[in-house]
């Protein structure tokens, strides 16, 4: 092989690994997610933003958790546009009530799963190198 090919090796090796990674780091969270309590909150405030690599919606939100005890955080989606006064359901994060998500959907797994697959096939090009 030539130093070119061993050099694009190490290249799609080390991007491979960084995109598994990414990938399942996201993976992870998104189950994390699906233990976490839902509680019904109301939108304060909604405002474009550029979250997890796309356009979608930032929702300033209130809501109480299973203790009564009443929490503010910023939940994000990609489907619309919420108005102020809307209720929305989250789910939170009990040892940080201030993050929250929408409930999870379909969309939120498929770019871990997509990073996961496309890494691994540079991993698998990497290691094709013939020492």
């Amino acid at each position: 092989m030539t130093a070119d090919l061993a050099w694009q090796n190490w290249v799609a090796l080390a991007g491979g690994l960084a995109m598994t990674v990414a990938g399942v780091v996201g993976l992870v969270h998104y189950v994390r997610t699906l233990r976490w309590p839902r509680a019904e909150a109301v939108v304060e405030a909604t405002e474009p933003s550029y979250h997890e690599g796309g356009s979608t919606w930032t929702y300033h939100v209130v809501f109480d958790d299973l203790a009564g005890h009443r929490h503010r955080g910023r939940a994000f989606d990609n489907n619309r546009n919420r108005a102020p006064g809307e209720t929305v359901t989250v789910r939170y994060d009990p040892a940080n009530p201030a993050d929250t998500v929408t409930t999870p959907r379909l969309f939120r797994w498929v770019p871990g799963v997509a990073n996961v697959i496309i890494g691994a096939g540079l991993v698998a090009y990497g290691l094709t190198y013939q020492w």
